[in-house]
């Protein structure tokens, strides 16, 4: 089929759905208003192709993507036309050799500084609100607090300002700038637990009982509940006379009321006055632990050198 043809047989297909061809008859920049031939119909603001000059012109309307469009023929009104039609869109061509990158302008010289305005006047300090009400703090409600990198700005006069800082530590802070660290630290401190024992003896094989402030032992328990948790070490036994060729005398650390620790001193059979000692043996109690010192006779048949004291060390830890 030749162009001829196409044309002709576009026209009648499309003929309801727009006509094909016109005069001009307003023009405004690149639009034109457009009388459709054998009607009354002016279509307005229509694209057109080609320079419109003057009204009465001939037009072809087509359709372009979509869009009616008017193509300026030169004809003079009631000339024969006939409507354009397009035909499909060729492949894209390829794309060209990107050019060389051009050389790179010379920096510009920088502008001087401005000058600094003036500082503005600070404004009014506002009024301090109502203290709220105090709130309460239970062991499932802890206080969160943010640990700050710099100290803050002073409390006002009769009031100090509590907070931690980064190296998670605690700070005071007076009126007067005076920043104080909050320090917490535990630490061992030692005393003595005496026993005077009056020079006591005790009978031949024979098992009796000695305390704190208890003057001389005896064959009853003096359990004494020790009010902190501690640690015992260095038990010391003081004697003023020879203890029995035939058997020791040992003074034994008991706890919780019937426990025997290992914390053990023995003086040797047959030795002379003198102080014997267990440096080396620790106990560790809780607080509220029942303690004494138990004196065996080991002698069959004769009483025990004289006892004069029974010392014993203690550490616990205090917290400030």
């Amino acid at each position: 089929m030749d162009l001829y043809a196409q044309l002709q047989d576009y026209e009648s297909r499309q003929a309801r759905k727009f006509p094909t061809s016109g005069t001009v008859q307003g023009i405004d920049g690149g639009s034109v208003d457009v009388l459709v031939t054998g009607s009354s119909t002016i279509l307005r603001n229509v694209k057109v192709v080609g320079t419109p000059s003057s009204t009465g012109q001939q037009v072809v309307l087509s359709w372009e993507n979509g869009t009616p469009t008017a193509h300026i023929t030169g004809d003079s009104a009631g000339g024969s036309t006939t409507a354009l039609v397009r035909g499909p869109q060729g492949p894209q061509g390829e794309q060209g050799a990107a050019g060389p990158t051009g050389a790179q302008g010379p920096q510009g010289e920088q502008g001087p500084q401005g000058e600094q305005g003036p500082q503005g006047e600070q404004g009014p300090q506002g009024i301090q609100g109502p203290e709220g009400p105090a709130g309460s703090l239970t062991a499932s409600s802890p206080v969160q607090l943010v640990k700050l990198a710099s100290t803050p700005a002073n409390p006002p006069a009769g009031s100090i300002r509590l907070y931690p800082k980064t190296d998670d530590q605690f700070y005071k802070l007076t009126s007067a700038g005076v920043e104080t660290p909050i320090i917490y630290h535990t630490h061992k401190t030692q005393d003595v637990l005496v026993g005077y024992q009056a020079l006591a003896t005790v009978p031949a094989a024979t098992t009796w009982h000695a305390n704190v402030g208890k003057t001389p032992p005896d064959g009853t328990t003096h359990n004494m509940p020790y009010p902190f948790a501690a640690t015992f070490k260095g038990l010391f036994v003081r004697t003023a006379s020879t203890q029995p060729v035939t058997g020791t005398l040992t003074v034994t650390l008991i706890i919780g009321g019937a426990t025997p620790t290992s914390l053990v001193v023995t003086v040797p059979a047959g030795s002379g006055a003198g102080t014997y000692s267990n440096t080396t043996t620790e106990v560790t109690i809780a607080a509220g632990t029942l303690i004494r010192w138990q004196i065996q006779n080991n002698a069959p048949a004769a009483a025990s050198c004289q006892i004069s004291y029974i010392t014993m060390g203690v550490l616990f830890d205090v917290t400030s």
